[in-house]
């Protein structure tokens, strides 16, 4: 027996792999500021940002297993959830202090995905 991985499930493992790639790749740059060439080769052979990248690429797999089951609509929309883990882990992980709007920006991006993905 073959094992089934739902798109809405693909959807949401894509979701928190692309915003765990967001942040590995935060951590590779944390305490650096790329201005040229060489900065950025060495950022690129960093392992925080290796790892990053790769995580982010699973991430994207998901997301076009998505695509070949879900309206586009759908899927992009689902691809907003990063926005609010990476929030979460900007908070939690990096000290960072989002403003009042931020808040009410995810409030908007997490009722859209609920009501993109509501069955009727």
């Amino acid at each position: 027996m073959a094992f089934h991985l739902g798109p809405t499930v693909a959807l949401v493992c894509a979701a928190i792999l692309v915003a765990a790639g967001q942040i590995l790749l935060k951590q590779a740059v944390l305490g650096r500021t790329v201005v040229g060439a060489g900065d950025l080769l060495a950022l690129l052979i960093n392992p925080w940002a290796l790892a990053g990248l790769a995580v982010y690429g699973l991430g994207t797999v998901g997301w076009l297993y998505g695509l070949s089951h879900l309206p586009f609509y759908v899927v992009t929309f689902f691809m907003a959830l990063p926005l609010v883990l990476v929030l979460l882990a900007a908070i939690l992980l990096f000290g960072e202090r989002p403003d009042p709007i931020h808040w009410v920006g995810i409030a908007a991006v997490t009722a859209g995905v609920i009501l993109v993905t509501w069955k009727r």
